[in-house]
C-alpha cells in the first residue's frame, strides 16, 4: 500500500508539472503606463507623488535602500508575512530631495533615484552615477485591484548583470535550477516564486553582482528575467497549484538595495528580518535517528563519548511521541519506548538527567497533522484533540481525512495560518510536558505537500517560537524545516533539504541547494549527511561529511533500518569523519562570531557564495562546489567519488580567486586568479582542499566533546597577517538566553597587519558586560619567527615551548608549523592590548611531538545489545553502551614523561588514542613513539593506523620499570595534508602499555 509520503510527494509532483505548464502558457504581462505626476511633496526624508488617483510613496531607508509604495486610489493592504512588522530601518538623514525640476530627483551616499514626470519613470543609479534600472515607455509600475495578475513592474537592466535568488528546486526535481537567473531551461524567461517542497524554498526576491537587488511583498508571483529586462508580476492565482493566503489588491511594496552583495543582504534582513542567535548547542554536530528507543539513544550517546567524536545534539524522529497510541499523543512523550522521559527529574535515571551527564540535546520531531480517531480506518470516535480541532475550526481547508503512513489512522492536517490554530498547537505541546521532559527544540516536517501555501511552515514555526518565548523566555529557540519562503528566518528557523537520496551525484547537486537557498536570503541550511535513502559508500559518507563540515549545520540524518553514525562505516570512515567533525569544533568560535554579526548586523552568515566576495570575477559567477566559509577560509570539499575510472579522477579542478593563499592543510602558499588542479591522496580520504586568505584572523579552540558544555580559559586567536590591515573578531556569551541582545556579551575586535621587519596585533577592549570562561589568548602569528614581542609597549617574556606557554600567566615562544614559522603569544583576554613583534630568528625543527595534550582517547564499545521490543520495526543490532571507565586517561603517578602526562589504561579491546597532524608532502615518515612497558620479560604489541587504514603492528619490549621510557620508531605511510595516526589495542593486541607521545618529522625519507 501506498504511504502518505510517496502519495503526497506524486501529488505534489503533478502541482508543480502543471503550474509549469501554466507559467509556459502564460505571457508575461506589459503593465498599463502610469500617467503624469500632478503633485509631488516631500514626506518623512521621502517622497508622496499623486498619480491620477493613485499615490505613489518613495523612501529611502538607509544609504542604500530604497523603498517604492503604489496605492491604487491611495488604499494600504496589509503587508505579508515576508516583511518583519517590527523592522526599523537607519534611514538616511543627509539624503537629498529634489522636486523643483521636471525630473525629480533623491540623493543618498548610496544611490540616486530620477522620476519623470510626464510620464512618472523611475531611473535608478549607482553611487557612481551608472544606471542600473531604468523605465522607457514601456516599462513602469502597475496596481489592478481588479486584476491581480497585472500588479507588478519592470524596467529596463544592463544586458551584462548576472542574477541570482527567487527559487530553489524540490530535492528531487527532475529540472534542477541551476544558480544562475538567465532565463535558461524556463518558459519566457519566467521564474515561479514559491516555497515548493522538500527542500525547496522561494522568496520575492532576486539580486545581481550588477549592484542591486529588488524585494517585493508578495505571497508568489513571477519573475521575468529576460535579455534586457526584469520584472515583476503577481500573476493568476487561478493557474497556481501551489496555494496563495496573502492578496494585496490594492499595493505594491517593492525594495530596491543598491550597493555590494554584503549591502543587498544586509537590507533584506532589515527588511525582512534578521534571524535570532541559535543556542550554542546548535553549532555543534546534530544526529537524527529514525527509529529509537531510550536504549538506543543512550547506546548512540555513550559510544559517541567513548570514541570521543563530538556531539551535541540528538534529533528523534516519530519514536519519541506517543502518536496515535492515545489523545494528544502527537505531544506527548511514549511511555513504552521513552518510559524514562516520564520520569520526574528528581529521578536520576530521568532522561532529562542522564542526557545531561552524557552532555547531549534532545530534539524531536513534529508533525502538522494530528490523528483524529484511534481506530484503524475510522473517523469515529474522535481524539480529544480531533474533536477540539473540528470545534475551533482549524483543519486545513478542503482536506479530507487520510491514513497516516506511520500510524495507518485516520489524520487531518491543521492550519497554521489561523492564529487560533497557533495558539492551541503550542498550547497542546507545553502543557503535555515534552520540553519540560527534555525536548528543547523542534524538527517540524511535512507542511509543504498539498495545498498549504508558501507561509505554512512559516505560521507551524512561528506558533513554537512565540510560545517558547513566552513560556521558556529565558531560552533561545531552534528548529529546523524542509522548505523555506522568505521571513521564515525571523523564528528561529533553520531549513534543511528533503529526503535526499544518497551518492555521490546527490551530493554534487547538494552543493547547489545550499547555494541556491543562502542566495534567497535563507543562511541556515542543512542536509540529511549520507543522504536520507540508500546505504552509502565509507567513501561517500566520508567525504559528505567533509562537505557537511564547512555548512552552515553540521547534522546526518536517514530513514528508517538505516544509521549514520561513523562507526557503522568501518576504520578509515570513522577516523576521517571524527577529524572532519573535531576540526568544525575547533572553529565554533570562528562561527559563533560570524553568526551573532549575522543575527545582529550583517544578515550573511557563515557559507557566502563566491560572489559575495568576487562579484566582478565572471569565473565565480556559476561556482557553486566552492564557497566561503566565512570571511577567511576558501571550501573546495571533493564531492565526486576518486579513482582513475569513468567519471573519476584523482585531482580536484578548483578556483583561486585573486588574491593570496595558503593550503590550510598542506602549507603552500598560492596565488590565485586561476583554476588550479588539486592533486588528491590516492589511499587516504583525509584531502579537504581548504584555503586561508591572506590575512585572516581565524578564532580558534581545542576540540571539546560538546559545545554547550564547554568552559574554555584560553582560546587561540590564528592570524595570517598580511601587508593591508585586515579585522576579525572574538565573541562569546552565555549560549541559551537572549541577553545577547541586552548587552551581555564579550565582543573583541582584533585588527593585524604585517610590516617588513615584523607584524602587530591590536585587540580592543571588551564592549560587552558578559564575563566569558576565556580568560587568556594565545595569538598564533603565522609567517613570523619573531626575534622580540612587545605587548603594550612592555618586553614580553620568552618561554621554553608551548607548553610551558600553557601554564604561564604570559609569555611568548617561537614554533613551525606545517605553514612555516609562527610565534605564539600569550596575553590576558577583555582588554585592549597591542602586540608588536620584531626581529626574525633562525628556526630549526625536525620533529613536531605530540604529547598527551594532543590526543583524541578513546575506548571501546561492548557486546551488542539488541532493543528490548516488541516491535520489529525497532530492532537494532549495533553497537552500543561502553563503559566510560574502560576508557585510557591522561596519568602522572610516574616520571619522565614530556609534558602534561601520558596516556595509561590501554587494557582492553578497542582502547587508543589519535593524533592529527598536517604534512606538505606524502612519503615515509619515521615516526617515533615514547612508551614504557613494565611488565618483565614481556613483550606488549598495539595496531598502528594511518588515515584509519592499519599500518602495522607496534612492538614495545618490556622496560622493566614505569619511569622508564623507550622510543620505538616505524615507518608511516602520511599524505600530503591531512592526517591521523590512531594507536588502538585490538583483539590480536595486548595492550597494557603507558604513551607518552608520538614524534613525527616534518619532512619524510628521501
Amino acid at each position: 500500500m501506498q504511504d502518505r509520503r510517496n502519495f503526497l510527494k506524486m501529488s505534489a509532483i503533478a502541482a508543480l508539472t502543471t503550474a509549469v505548464s501554466a507559467q509556459a502558457n502564460a505571457d508575461n504581462p506589459t503593465p498599463p503606463s502610469l500617467g503624469a505626476v500632478s503633485s509631488a511633496a516631500t514626506e518623512a526624508g521621502g517622497l508622496k507623488l499623486a498619480i491620477g488617483n493613485d499615490v505613489l510613496r518613495v523612501q529611502p531607508l538607509s544609504p542604500h535602500m530604497l523603498r517604492l509604495d503604489l496605492l491604487a486610489d491611495g488604499k494600504s493592504d496589509p503587508h505579508t508575512p515576508v516583511l518583519d512588522p517590527k523592522a526599523v530601518f537607519p534611514g538616511d538623514p543627509a539624503a537629498k530631495v529634489d522636486t523643483t525640476g521636471d525630473v525629480i530627483r533623491m540623493v543618498t551616499s548610496g544611490f540616486a533615484l530620477h522620476i519623470s514626470r510626464n510620464p512618472c519613470r523611475l531611473t535608478i543609479l549607482d553611487s557612481h552615477g551608472h544606471v542600473l534600472l531604468q523605465q522607457t515607455a514601456t516599462e513602469s509600475l502597475h496596481v489592478d485591484p481588479k486584476d491581480q495578475a497585472q500588479t507588478g513592474f519592470s524596467f529596463r537592466r544592463n544586458s551584462h548583470a548576472k542574477f541570482y535568488g527567487i527559487r530553489n528546486s524540490a530535492c528531487w526535481s527532475k529540472n534542477i535550477l541551476p544558480v544562475l537567473r538567465d532565463g535558461a531551461g524556463v518558459a519566457n524567461d519566467t521564474y515561479k516564486v514559491e516555497a515548493s517542497v522538500e527542500g525547496g524554498g522561494g522568496a520575492p526576491f532576486t539580486w545581481t553582482t550588477d549592484g542591486y537587488g529588488i524585494l517585493v511583498d508578495s505571497d508568489g508571483g513571477y519573475f521575468h528575467i529576460g535579455a534586457n529586462d526584469i520584472g515583476f508580476y503577481y500573476g493568476d492565482p487561478k493557474a497556481d497549484n501551489y496555494g496563495r493566503n496573502y492578496f494585496r489588491p490594492n499595493s505594491l511594496t517593492v525594495f530596491i538595495f543598491v550597493g555590494s552583495p554584503y549591502d543587498i543582504f544586509q537590507g533584506l534582513a532589515l527588511a525582512s528580518g534578521k534571524m535570532p542567535l541559535f543556542p550554542k548547542w546548535a553549532y555543534g554536530f546534530t544526529n537524527s535517528q529514525w527509529g529509537t528507543n531510550q536504549e538506543l539513544l543512550r547506546g548512540y550517546l555513550e559510544t559517541y563519548r567513548a570514541l570521543d567524536i563530538p556531539i551535541d545534539n540528538f534529533t528523534l524522529d516519530f519514536d519519541w511521541k506517543d502518536w496515535g497510541a492515545s489523545h494528544y499523543g502527537e505531544f506527548r512523550w511514549n511511555p513504552v519506548k521513552y518510559s524514562q522521559a516520564l520520569y520526574t527529574p528528581d529521578n536520576p535515571d530521568a532522561l532529562i538527567n542522564w542526557t545531561r551527564e552524557l552532555e547531549c540535546k534532545i530534539t524531536g520531531i513534529m508533525k502538522p497533522r494530528i490523528i483524529i480517531s484511534t481506530v484503524k480506518g475510522k473517523i469515529a470516535p474522535m481524539t480529544t484533540q480531533g474533536a477540539t480541532a473540528k470545534k475551533l475550526d482549524i483543519y486545513l481547508p478542503g482536506e479530507k481525512p487520510f491514513a497516516d503512513y506511520f500510524s495507518h489512522l485516520m489524520s487531518l492536517d491543521v492550519d497554521f495560518y489561523k492564529p487560533i490554530c497557533r495558539q492551541w498547537y503550542w498550547h497542546a505541546t507545553w502543557t503535555h510536558q515534552c520540553m519540560q521532559h527534555g525536548i528543547v527544540g523542534f524538527w517540524n516536517d511535512e507542511a509543504d505537500y498539498g495545498n498549504m501555501g508558501n507561509f505554512e511552515f512559516l505560521h507551524m514555526q512561528q506558533a513554537l517560537y512565540d510560545g517558547q518565548r513566552q513560556d521558556r523566555p529565558r531560552n533561545r529557540v531552534w528548529s529546523i524545516n524542509r522548505n523555506f519562503y522568505l521571513g521564515s528566518q525571523r523564528y528561529a528557523y533553520a531549513t534543511w533539504s528533503g529526503d535526499i537520496n544518497t551518492g555521490f551525484e546527490v551530493m554534487r547537486l547538494q552543493t547547489l541547494a545550499m547555494i541556491n537557498t543562502i542566495n534567497l536570503g535563507q543562511m541556515r541550511w542543512a542536509q540529511d549527511t549520507g543522504g536520507f535513502n540508500g546505504h552509502p559508500t565509507p567513501e561517500c559518507y566520508t567525504r559528505w561529511f567533509q562537505f557537511t563540515a564547512v555548512c552552515p549545520t553540521l547534522r546526518t540524518h536517514c530513514t528508517l533500518g538505516e544509521r549514520r553514525q561513523p562507526w557503522v562505516f568501518g576504520d578509515q570512515a570513522c577516523e576521517t569523519v571524527k577529524q572532519a567533525i573535531r576540526q568544525r569544533y575547533s572553529w565554533f568560535f570562528y562561527v559563533y562570531a560570524l553568526e551573532h554579526a549575522a543575527c545582529t548586523q550583517t544578515g550573511v552568515g557563515i557559507v557566502r557564495p563566491l560572489t559575495f566576495d568576487y562579484p566582478k570575477d565572471p569565473n565565480v559567477a556559476a561556482i557553486t562546489d566552492q564557497w566561503m566559509f566565512g570571511p577567511s577560509m576558501m571550501a573546495a570539499p571533493v564531492v565526486e567519488k576518486m579513482g582513475s575510472g569513468k567519471d573519476e579522477s584523482t585531482t580536484r579542478r578548483l578556483y583561486l580567486p585573486p588574491g593570496d593563499w595558503i593550503d590550510y592543510f598542506r602549507g603552500d602558499r598560492l596565488i590565485g586568479g586561476k583554476w588550479i588542479h588539486y592533486q588528491l591522496n590516492q589511499d587516504s580520504w583525509m584531502d579537504w582542499p581548504l584555503f586561508i586568505r591572506n590575512g585572516a584572523i581565524i578564532p580558534a579552540a581545542d576540540p571539546v566533546k560538546a559545545i554547550h558544555t564547554a568552559k574554555p580559559e584560553m582560546i587561540y586567536l590564528d592570524i595570517y597577517p598580511a601587508a593591508q590591515q585586515s579585522q576579525g573578531e572574538f565573541y562569546d556569551d552565555d549560549g541559551d538566553s537572549y541577553d545577547y541582545q541586552h548587552g551581555q556579551f564579550h565582543r573583541q575586535a582584533i585588527t593585524a597587519q604585517s610590516h617588513h621587519d615584523g607584524a602587530d596585533v591590536h585587540l580592543a577592549a571588551n564592549t560587552g558586560a558578559y564575563s566569558s570562561t576565556v580568560k587568556h589568548f594565545v595569538l598564533r602569528v603565522h609567517g613570523h619567527a619573531a626575534g622580540t614581542v612587545m605587548v603594550n609597549g612592555q618586553a614580553l617574556k620568552a618561554v621554553e615551548n608551548r607548553y610551558a606557554l600553557s601554564h604561564a600567566a604570559g609569555g611568548w615562544h617561537t614554533d613551525v608549523d606545517v605553514i612555516g614559522p609562527v610565534t605564539l603569544i600569550k596575553i590576558p583576554a577583555g582588554q585592549k592590548v597591542t602586540v608588536h613583534l620584531r626581529g626574525t630568528q633562525s628556526i630549526r625543527k625536525e620533529m613536531e611531538i605530540l604529547d598527551s595534550q594532543d590526543a583524541s582517547i578513546f575506548g571501546p564499545t561492548p557486546p551488542t545489545v539488541p532493543l528490548k521490543t516488541s516491535n520489529p520495526m525497532y530492532s537494532d543490532t549495533h553497537l552500543f553502551g561502553p563503559s566510560p571507565s574502560l576508557r585510557p586517561a591522561i596519568m602522572t603517578n610516574h616520571t619522565g614523561y614530556t609534558a602534561g602526562g601520558f596516556i595509561a589504561g590501554f587494557a582492553s579491546m578497542g582502547t587508543g588514542a589519535s593524533y592529527y597532524l598536517r604534512r606538505h608532502a606524502a612519503g615515509r615518515y619515521r615516526v617515533v613513539f615514547r612508551v614504557a612497558n613494565a611488565d618483565l620479560n614481556t613483550i606488549k604489541t598495539m595496531n598502528v593506523y594511518v588515515n584509519g587504514i592499519m599500518a602495522g603492528e607496534l612492538s614495545i619490549p618490556s622496560t622493566a620499570s614505569w619511569d622508564t621510557w623507550q622510543n620505538i620508531a616505524m615507518y608511516l605511510p602520511l599524505a600530503a595534508g591531512n592526517n591521523t595516526i590512531m594507536l588502538r589495542c585490538d583483539d590480536n593486541n595486548t595492550g597494557k602499555i603507558n604513551l607518552d607521545s608520538v614524534s613525527v618529522p616534518y619532512k619524510p625519507l628521501m
